[in-house]
């Protein structure tokens, strides 16, 4: 009985002499949190307002740009070209860019023109699977003209905001101080959610997320999405 009431009271001591928890006050929980800042509202999607031509043979299945379907798509070839044009009310500030699988840098081209077909501004590609190319003034048309093969998923013109599964990612360091290898698109949230918020945005390493089964569309967005609000900024 004594050594159980010895016992008991050194293990009573050894708990008052540790450190008090350090989320146990609101105030020193704030010390470890961080802030996401606040996004814009979301931009109004325009694209209805504007007219979508192709110099395509056929053109009965263009729709599948405009249409909202992250699983429709249109390959396109060399020198085949699509174009969104709007009027001058219409208050477009964006074209957004969506591809069924990563493009190839070198297979397209996006152009500007303002209302007489003189050409503004153009860009060349990238990889990333959600893009956005901010508007000149002027500009009243855009042409995304592939220079090699594209399979391009969505073509949208979007107004002043914050436009949904577009992330402005910085482009991966060629060294990392992390890197997280996920299967699927959930696996790193549900295995190491705690990693990019951690040394990321606490301790400002560098890091990204290596994905490596993420076939459809949709799951890379959601990935995307996922990634950011982690905190994670290095393109995924």
């Amino acid at each position: 009985m004594k050594k159980t009431l010895i016992a008991c009271l050194i293990i009573l001591a050894l708990l008052l002499s540790l450190p008090a928890w350090p989320f146990a006050s609101a105030q020193e929980d704030a010390a470890y949190a961080y802030t996401i800042e606040p996004a814009e509202p979301e931009a109004e999607n325009l694209t209805g307002h504007c007219r979508l031509t192709s110099n395509l043979r056929t053109t009965a299945y263009t729709w599948r740009l405009t249409d909202g379907d992250p699983k429709s798509s249109q390959p396109l070839k060399a020198k085949q070209q699509v174009t969104l044009s709007w009027k001058e009310t219409v208050p477009v500030k964006a074209i957004y860019l969506a591809f069924k699988d990563y493009p190839d840098p070198e297979g397209y081209l996006v152009r500007q023109y303002d209302g007489n077909g003189t050409l503004l501004k153009e860009d060349g590609g990238s990889w990333y699977v959600n893009q956005v190319y901010f508007l000149e003034v002027d500009a009243r048309s855009v042409t995304v003209l592939a220079t090699g093969e594209i399979d391009l998923g969505s073509f949208h013109a979007y107004g002043e905001g914050t436009i949904p599964n577009y992330h402005p990612w910085e482009p991966t360091p060629e060294k990392l101080d992390y890197l997280i290898v996920a299967m699927h698109p959930d696996d790193d949230v549900l295995f190491m959610g705690a990693i990019p918020p951690l040394y990321t945005v606490e301790q400002g390493r560098e890091g990204t997320i290596l994905y490596t089964a993420t076939r459809e569309r949709v799951r890379k967005d959601e990935a995307g999405n996922g990634a950011w609000i982690m905190g994670l900024r290095k393109a995924p």
